[in-house]
């Protein structure tokens, strides 16, 4: 077994080589699909010495031949797609936030990070928010839950095809009150912000967010607009924003909305992955 040093060249996100992850004895649940580990262990945690810290975590995913917009920027706490182009070899990673792993850093000491295929610095900034979702997602009123349960497969739909031009979709739910409205006459405040990236082509990712604006607009009157007149959830307004514009205090003050969101109670369950 390998020395363990505060200077390890392992760090959060770096991926083990093929090689590395079959000494080690790692493999996705499927065997017949080549895994992808990757350390998800914090830096200050990686140097730990093992005395204080003998082991890390790892994700075993696997590689995937098209990114799922759906599972992309961390829309959803349960799967991630996550490319890795920052290396001379591009894969994009399909990950199960259940699929994690710990690995003993005495083990790990004799193996060093792939260098062909890397995170760039906003990847790497999408796999720490992913991990980090799982337990800061925002919980909604049960009622709204509900409500909402009768389009959330539409609305994984308008999603479909967006790829990585959304980044995320925020819910500014009755100016943040938490309130369990019961009568569909009393419906719920809604207005929806569709937050597309800025970083690649932000033309092509505004209209993917206008296409989903659209289908939205219609998506919510069709399920929610009766006897001309909202029931159960008013929408306000659903409009796109860059990431560019969004301010601080907004990011801080909305919700966002995963496409595996489901009520913290018994009795709803996720209609996607």
């Amino acid at each position: 077994m390998g020395e363990w040093l505060r200077d390890t060249p392992w760090r959060q996100g770096r991926i083990l080589s093929a090689e590395s992850a079959k000494q080690l004895g790692l493999a996705y649940p499927d065997p017949s699909q080549e895994p992808v580990v990757v350390v998800i262990s914090h830096d200050c945690d990686l140097a730990q010495p093992i005395d204080k810290e003998p082991n890390c975590e790892a994700i075993v995913g696997r590689t995937v031949d098209k990114l799922d917009g759906n599972f992309a920027w961390a829309k959803t706490a349960r799967r991630l797609h996550l490319p890795f182009s920052d290396g001379p070899t591009k894969i994009i990673g399909e990950f199960s936030a259940l699929d994690k792993i710990v690995i003993s850093k005495a083990a790990l000491a004799d193996h060093l990070p792939a260098t062909n295929i890397r995170l760039n610095g906003n990847e790497f900034t999408i796999l720490q928010r992913w991990l980090a979702l799982r337990y800061r997602r925002a919980a909604f009123p049960d009622a709204f839950e509900r409500r909402l349960d009768k389009v959330h497969a539409k609305i994984l739909k308008a999603l479909e095809g967006t790829d990585d031009n959304v980044v995320c979709i925020f819910f500014d739910l009755d100016k943040g009150k938490e309130v369990e409205r019961t009568d569909v006459d009393d419906p719920y405040d809604l207005s929806v912000f569709i937050v597309y990236s800025a970083e690649k082509d932000e033309k092509t990712a505004l209209g993917a967010a206008k296409r989903i604006q659209v289908s939205l607009n219609q998506l919510f009157r069709n399920a929610y607009f009766k006897h001309g007149k909202w029931q159960e959830i008013e929408i306000r307004t659903i409009m796109p924003i860059s990431e560019e514009a969004i301010t601080v205090r907004q990011a801080r003050l909305f919700k966002q909305w995963n496409t595996d969101h489901v009520s913290f109670r018994a009795g709803l369950q996720p209609t996607a992955d």
